[in-house]
Formats: C-alpha cells, sequence, structure tokens
C-alpha cells in the first residue's frame, strides 16, 4: 500500500492552552500524561466524560513553552472549549482557538524528522505535526481517510460522535491514547474497569 504524503487535515481544529499551570491542568483531565511532555514529542489522548464516553479525542503537543497545543475535530470543537473552561476554575490559564494562524498536518509515508512529530499511535504511522497555516501544504482528505481507514484507525466526527463511544469501543487505548498509570483524569475509573 502506498501511504500519502504530507496533508493538511482541514477537518481538525487548533486550541491553545498557554499558561504556567497548562500542563498540569491538562495532567488530571485528559487520558495521555501531559506534564512530562518532550519538545519533540506528540500525545494522543481524550477527554472523557466522567461516564467514561469520549468528548474530544485529541493530540497535545508542546508550543515551545509552558503550553499545549490540542489538535481536536472539528466538531467536538466547541465541546471540548467549554468543558475545558468549565474545569479551569482559578487556574492561571488561557484558552485560545488557533485554528486561523497554524493547521494539522499528517504525513503517513514519513520517517521521523526533528521538525515533525511521530505519530504516537503507531511507530508506523509517520508524522503528525502544528504547523502556520500559511506554511500548510494542500489538503488530500479523501487519501487521509483511505489511508486511516485502511490502517484500522476511527476517528471522530467521521465514525462516531461526541459522548457516543467509550474509549476501547474504537481502540483508544489500543493506540496509546490512554495511560493507566498516571493517576487520576476524568472517567479514569470507568475506563479502568472496562479495562479489567
Amino acid at each position: 500500500m502506498d501511504l500519502p504524503g504530507p496533508t493538511r487535515l482541514a477537518h481538525r481544529r487548533i486550541l491553545h492552552v498557554g499558561g504556567a499551570e497548562a500542563r498540569d491542568f491538562l495532567e488530571t483531565l485528559l487520558t495521555c500524561r501531559t506534564a512530562d511532555l518532550g519538545a519533540d514529542e506528540i500525545r494522543y489522548g481524550a477527554l472523557l466524560t466522567p461516564q467514561g464516553k469520549i468528548v474530544a479525542e485529541l493530540f497535545v503537543s508542546g508550543d515551545g513553552g509552558d503550553g499545549v497545543f490540542l489538535d481536536a475535530p472539528e466538531r467536538a470543537f466547541e465541546l471540548l472549549e467549554s468543558q475545558l473552561k468549565r474545569y479551569r476554575l482559578r487556574r492561571k490559564i488561557s484558552l485560545t482557538d488557533k485554528s486561523g494562524e497554524f493547521a494539522v498536518v499528517q504525513d503517513f509515508a514519513a520517517q521521523t524528522r526533528s521538525e515533525n512529530f511521530a505519530d504516537p499511535r503507531r511507530a508506523n504511522f509517520g508524522t503528525r505535526s502544528i504547523v502556520a497555516a500559511a506554511d500548510a501544504p494542500a489538503s488530500d482528505e479523501a487519501a487521509y481517510h483511505a489511508t486511516r481507514i485502511a490502517l484500522g484507525l476511527a476517528e471522530q466526527d467521521a465514525d462516531y460522535d461526541a459522548e457516543a463511544v467509550f474509549p476501547s469501543d474504537v481502540n483508544l487505548d489500543l493506540l496509546n491514547g490512554v495511560n493507566y498509570a498516571k493517576g487520576c483524569f476524568v472517567g479514569q475509573e470507568v475506563a479502568s474497569r472496562m479495562r479489567r
């Protein structure tokens, strides 16, 4: 199977979580670790409901400082943003939609390079990166979706809706999207029970 090169994922949006407490804030909410996120690393995870269903599946990458970028599905974006605002309370963080400034690029054919992040779901899934919107390649959504389906990757919006499935229903846990050893996160009790 010929894997497609870099393509802009126009169906994804980018939320920037900034501030000194950004990573610690997300550590207590998301299914993946954020506190120790490396500068050249991207992590896959989700925000769950307290009942353990997926609000938004997402990728987390560093912004070069204390903050992070969240690459999330377009239709779940507003729900994700509103849930994070609800959990924020008095935390010293900012939530900013950066979808107009940046774009998500997936390159299934790429080997890991320093300017891109290795896709955390599987070693052979190429790279995924956030680049300036002006520098993003053209979008080939048809090739992207055909490839991810051939690789067995379910994706929110295309295959399931927000608050409709558990992480194990869409293999989030098998694709390095749930860290059961990191401590508490929203929906952890249900996800952990289902795993056992």
